[in-house]
This record gives structure tokens, C-alpha cells and sequence, in this order.
């Protein structure tokens, strides 16, 4: 492990965050944002999910997160 993750690692397992020191120009211009599109499952039930995605028409890997409480 480098030496930077490791001490991020120490510093988590000990409840403390490290430093941020992160500073980056935005990648896309901007953000789409799709609410309430109603998406099937396989048993036929339909949920309603939010979508955000950078506003490009360039492929991208999707990230999931779900909760039960609003």
C-alpha cells in the first residue's frame, strides 16, 4: 500500500478523516437530472428512481445507491 493510503487507513479505522486537499475543474459542464422514472422489474412491478448523470453523450460505467428512507 503507499504511504498515503496507508495513513488514510489508519486514520478511518481510528474514526479520524484525513485532510482534504483535493482541488479539480469539473469534467463535464454539467448535470442531468431525471426524477421519478419509473424503471421494471422482472416480477412486472414498477419502481420510481432518480437518475443523475454528467451531461455528455459520452458511454460511462453506472453507480448504484439505494436506501429505504427517502
Amino acid at each position: 500500500m503507499p504511504k498515503t493510503t496507508e495513513r488514510a487507513f489508519e486514520l478511518s479505522l481510528s474514526g479520524q478523516r484525513a485532510p482534504v486537499a483535493y482541488e479539480r475543474a469539473p469534467t463535464y459542464p454539467g448535470m442531468i437530472a431525471e426524477k421519478d422514472v419509473m424503471v421494471p422489474m422482472r416480477d412486472g412491478v414498477k419502481i420510481a428512481v432518480d437518475i443523475y448523470r454528467p451531461d455528455t453523450t459520452e458511454k460511462l460505467p453506472a453507480l448504484l445507491a439505494f436506501s429505504i428512507h427517502n
